[in-house]
């Protein structure tokens, strides 16, 4: 009788301690994890890493010394006028004053 109490606590402390290492070893892999890094940040125009976003580039920034950029508010139904010659816009080949010869 002594000797099957003894398996039974035997039993016991192994369930026993099979449910901590269980936990124990549980508890290791969220530890261990990888975290994931966050992504790189990348440039298209520079092609580089890790200095800045394409959209943060500073090369494609416009100074301030440079003139605005040209808008037309014509009609986009109508005919601008434009020189072969002068290759401007403007005035008509026809009508053209540049008397350069090419």
């Amino acid at each position: 009788c002594h000797t099957f109490l003894n398996i039974e606590i035997y039993i016991e402390i192994f369930i026993s301690n099979t449910i901590f290492f269980n936990l124990f070893l549980s508890s290791l892999g969220e530890v261990n994890k990888k975290k994931k890094a966050p992504p790189r940040v990348f440039c298209d125009i520079c092609d580089c890493f890790d200095l800045h976003d394409t959209e943060d580039c500073p090369i494609q920034t416009q100074s301030p010394d440079s003139p605005p950029h040209t808008t037309y508010h014509g009609s986009r139904s109508g005919e601008r006028p434009y020189c072969d010659i002068c290759e401007a816009f403007g005035h008509w080949t026809d009508s053209c004053n540049d008397d350069q010869t090419f």
